[in-house]
């Protein structure tokens, strides 16, 4: 019996090299993919985080002018002592606009983009022109609040000045 040695076929020696330039391929594929889906993961997650805080903020506001008949000071946030200072005395004992918003500092609007993470208040009389760099709008005689960020920032097609 004669040992024949099989020659590989021209096919079988392509799909060989196919398949070992596929194998980096697919792993540089599956890296482009995940920090994309990063990226995009948090064009969905940070709208949502920042509309929940809108809705938080907005019902301690409302919340703080049932109990007191006036609207938080919230220009004070941008002090050092921070929500402590936003309070309303009545016979003696204080009503924190903390203790409505049920938390220990104002939320921020998150670090994105070219914007910083800021929990700044601009006191402001009108919301049509915004400055767009963070923080929070809000009209103290009214009681009406915005984000103070530029449409459209997240990509979610969300006009924050008007949300």
């Amino acid at each position: 019996m004669k040992n024949k040695k099989k020659k590989k076929s021209l096919f079988e020696k392509i799909s060989t090299l196919s398949f070992l330039t596929l194998i980096p391929f697919v792993i540089f594929l599956i890296y482009v993919l995940t920090s994309v889906f990063r990226e995009t993961n948090d064009e969905v997650e940070l709208p949502k985080i920042m509309i929940k805080d809108i809705k938080n903020v907005r019902i301690a506001i409302d919340e703080y002018y049932r109990a007191t008949g006036t609207f938080p000071n919230l220009e004070l946030v941008n002090t050092d002592e921070k929500l402590e200072q936003i309070f309303f005395e009545q016979d003696g004992e204080r009503i924190y606009f903390k203790d409505f918003l049920k938390e220990s500092t104002m939320p921020s609007t998150p670090s994105y983009k070219d914007l910083p993470k800021t929990n700044k208040v601009t006191i402001v009389t009108s919301f049509r022109k915004p400055t767009n760099d963070g923080g929070w709008n809000y009209n103290i005689e009214t009681g009406e609040i915005h984000v103070n960020l530029p449409e459209n920032f997240f990509g979610q097609g969300i006009d924050w000045k008007s949300y």
